[in-house]
């Protein structure tokens, strides 16, 4: 019966030997070409943004949204940004055809909150800081004007309580009535610090959901709040923004300055941080957004 063998080499030993040294280095080449196409290809710029730089380009686009709601989104999740992030979003808005008027006026503030936000300074971390100036009892005197100004339809009257039998004593209906107005105004706010994004210049604040029994009537009551948490506590604040009540929460920092932040000045701090802020606006953003104004056009 036959059977099949395997071919046995005919080739000499001096062309094995060849054909031997032909084939390793084809491996080294094969195996070499893959990685120096890939080192090419890392090498090579990419006109592709990055999934970071498309969030960005996504939320400059909603700063010109005719929706009030989405443009603050928007605001609020670019000055979430790093001071790191600036140079692509310097290039994204070189980038971008035309900016809104929304958009120009909002970007001043985005970048320098985000430039501001890795600013240094000595602190006090055991003791909570938002960084706002607030009005004395002055939630009354803003409510009218609102309504004078028709922003809010008027306070709803509070719920009255049932008479309380002759000759007895209603101790609290005489604290509540001589109480002050519920809650303190935001006048102010430190660029730089959590409370700058997240507040707003005539927000009201009356209540705190980590302190849900603590009412805010006053200056001191807020910074007593604050002030019992430390620095990188969220707190959920209730706001009276614009006749609606919502809650925001607001990161807190280390109380800047020492012996406790009494020489602590918030007029110098802001004025400092606003002339730094500026001098990095305006060597870098201020002549890209002035030339996409130029490219406007004339105005008729």
């Amino acid at each position: 019966m036959y059977r099949f063998r395997p071919l046995r080499p005919t080739l000499r030993p001096h062309v094995r030997r060849a054909a031997v040294v032909v084939l390793f280095a084809l491996s080294i080449v094969v195996g070499i070409a893959p990685a120096t196409r890939a080192q090419d290809d890392a090498a090579q710029p990419t006109t592709k943004p990055s999934s970071s730089d498309q969030q960005i380009i996504q939320w400059l686009a909603q700063l010109a949204s005719g929706e009030p709601r989405v443009r603050e989104q928007a605001r609020i999740s670019l000055m979430g940004l790093r001071r790191t992030d600036l140079p692509a979003l310097l290039e994204l808005v070189r980038r971008a055809p035309r900016l809104a008027p929304s958009q120009r006026a909002a970007l001043h503030d985005i970048v320098m909150q985000v430039y501001l936000s890795s600013e240094p300074y000595i602190g006090n971390r055991q003791i909570g800081f938002l960084g706002v100036r607030l009005g004395e009892n002055s939630w009354a005197a803003l409510l009218q004007a609102q309504q004078q100004q028709q922003l809010i339809a008027p306070a709803p009257a509070q719920p009255q309580r049932q008479p309380h039998a002759a000759g007895e004593e209603n101790k609290d209906d005489e604290e509540t009535a001589n109480a002050p107005p519920l809650g303190v105004v935001i006048t102010d706010r430190l660029p730089g610090f959590s409370s700058f994004r997240m507040f707003r210049d005539g927000d009201v604040v009356i209540g705190c959901d980590e302190q849900p029994r603590f009412e805010i009537r006053g200056t001191m009551d807020l910074k007593t709040v604050v002030g019992t948490a430390p620095a990188g506590t969220v707190l959920h604040f209730h706001v009276f923004r614009g006749g609606r009540l919502m809650t925001v929460p607001v990161m807190l920092h280390a109380r800047p300055g020492q012996d406790n932040g009494l020489d602590f000045d918030f007029t110098l701090e802001s004025e400092r941080r606003v002339s730094v802020a500026e001098e990095y606006w305006q060597k870098t953003f201020a002549p890209v957004v002035k030339d996409a104004d130029d490219d406007d056009g004339p105005v008729s």
